[in-house]
């Protein structure tokens, strides 16, 4: 959002006492008296013009840079500055969930547990989108099979006892819980909801799911959660169950190396067969099939 610039007066405005200049037409008898206070007057005015013109130039300087202190009218009252435009986040946000796969934020999801963190790296996603774009475009063969996250991205589970002060907030939706350690995290990611789904015993534990607007290392953000107060019974990732298809980034070799497969057999209680195919990226993004074939239980093809 940007700040409505509102000059009071022009920022090289200046009152008609100050910028009106009159040549008077002085007697004969002033002589040489008249050129003098004429030719100086001429000065005065060009210093004025010149004054001016530097002050203009200067405000126009601090337009350009998002400012306009001290560039109000000569009653001293300062206009408000613009805020600056900001810089793209480093993380993946609710505005810019879209623009990446969710391959892309489920390999940038997994970074992020094996950083520690709880927002997605933007970079990352990125990065992954464009190398799963040349390696379909390599070997249309594997262009339907798509990363499997462990968990949903935007969802966290959370249990909170019925003497939870916020517990009727939450029953009305309302994120806020009057809990320092927890609405500081509830500001920092934003959830866009809270929905109960209830509690298995009459008077015992509630359950809720918090929904953000962008995919998050849910994991980290569950472990932050159980920290951040006592009155968290437990807090974890809301998981998927079963298996099938998957993409693993793996550069365990010093090499960009994904490993793309498909299950088989069974995958709701787990896949008994994988197919997979093993690509590296060279350093000038030429895709290379490393190995292909059935993946042995509990080894490689």
């Amino acid at each position: 959002q940007q700040t409505k610039l509102v000059n009071r007066k022009a920022p090289y405005a200046m009152q008609p006492s100050e910028t009106s200049f009159r040549l008077i037409r002085l007697p004969r008898r002033e002589g040489k008296k008249r050129n003098e206070e004429t030719n100086g007057t001429k000065k005065e005015k060009q210093m004025m013009k010149q004054q001016i013109t530097a002050w203009g130039a200067a405000c126009v300087a601090l337009l350009m840079t998002g400012g306009l202190a001290g560039c109000g009218g000569s009653d001293g009252v300062q206009t408000p500055v613009a805020s600056p435009t900001p810089a793209p986040s480093v993380n993946i946000t609710r505005g810019t969930e879209s623009t990446f796969s969710q391959s892309a934020r489920i390999l940038a999801a997994r970074e992020a547990a094996r950083n520690g963190a709880t927002w997605l790296s933007a970079e990352t996603a990125r990065l992954a989108d464009v190398d799963l774009a040349a390696i379909r475009r390599a070997y249309p063969q594997v262009a339907t099979i798509e990363a499997r996250p462990e968990y949903d991205l935007r969802t966290v589970l959370v249990a909170i006892p019925p003497t939870a002060p916020f517990l009727q907030n939450w029953l009305r939706g309302e994120t806020a819980t009057g809990d320092a350690g927890i609405d500081a995290l509830l500001t920092e990611f934003a959830p866009e909801s809270v929905e109960s789904v209830g509690s298995p015993i009459e008077g015992g534990t509630y359950y809720f799911t918090l929904k953000f607007g962008q995919s998050l290392n849910m994991v980290k953000l569950a472990e932050r959660l159980r920290a951040a107060s006592a009155v968290i019974v437990a807090a974890d990732p809301n998981r998927f169950a079963g298996d099938g298809d998957d993409i693993v980034r793996d550069d365990a070799a010093g090499k960009k190396r994904y490993i793309w497969s498909r299950g088989s057999g069974d995958c709701p209680a787990g896949c008994i067969n994988r197919y997979s195919y093993t690509f590296e990226i060279a350093a000038d993004g030429t895709v290379i099939l490393v190995r292909e074939g059935e993946e042995i239980p509990g080894g490689t093809p």
